[in-house]
């Protein structure tokens, strides 16, 4: 009988050691399945910091360019006039410029005044009159840096006295009426004199005819 129970309670204790040896195991294993899953969390939060970040940059790029497209709406005014008709914008903000009528006025070395001079500040931002394409750039001479845009309303307009050009000045780049494409300045002749640009317009690519007008009409009204 003692033999019995002795073997009774040996079958027992192996009994409760293989449970506890599969217990141990149960945790092992559902350690190892929170620890994966820890890892897998943060592997999913840093990948949702990425996007988070991702998210934000081009949030913060969409509110710039809405804020860029909304500036230069502002800054294009609808003209209808006799051979004028379409969307325009002033070369510079009309608070900070002044210009008049100086056609024809003479000029040194027995010249004649073949443009319109719109003053502003050193560096003051230089607007696209109208939707076109840059056409070219010069420098040097009597200019100084200068750009010429190919209007779509069939004009060729030069703008000159420039102290640099922004990113959409570059040639060959298609730009809307109030877009960016120079900076106000005083090279060339007009270097120690107040900043301006000297602003031509010559329809058709021809000779420069007064423009007076479309100025006039693009920063007035």
């Amino acid at each position: 009988e003692r033999a019995g129970l002795i073997a009774a309670l040996q079958h027992r204790q192996g009994a409760s050691l293989e449970d506890a040896i599969a217990v141990r195991a149960s945790l092992d294993q559902a350690s190892r399945l929170a620890a994966d899953r820890r890892a897998d969390l943060q592997a999913l939060e840093a990948e949702l910091d990425v996007l988070q970040a991702d998210l934000a940059d081009r949030l913060a790029d969409a509110e710039t360019r809405l804020a860029s497209l909304q500036e230069r709406a502002d800054r294009q005014r609808e003209i209808d006039r006799e051979g004028q008709q379409g969307v325009y914008a002033c070369p510079m903000i009309p608070a900070i410029t002044h210009f008049r009528d100086t056609w024809g006025h003479p000029r040194s070395g027995g010249r004649r005044h073949k443009g319109t001079d719109v003053f502003g500040p050193m560096g003051a931002e230089v607007y696209a009159i109208t939707s076109g394409v840059v056409a070219r750039h010069t420098s040097g001479g009597l200019g100084g840096i200068s750009v010429y845009l190919q209007g779509d309303d069939g004009n060729l307009y030069y703008y000159t006295h420039l102290q640099g050009y922004a990113p959409l000045g570059a040639v060959g780049t298609r730009v809307e009426a109030g877009d960016h494409i120079a900076f106000n300045g005083d090279t060339g002749n007009a270097r120690g004199g107040a900043p301006h640009i000297h602003f031509e317009r010559k329809p058709g690519g021809g000779a420069s005819v007064n423009p007076y007008g479309y100025l006039a009409a693009a920063c007035w009204g």
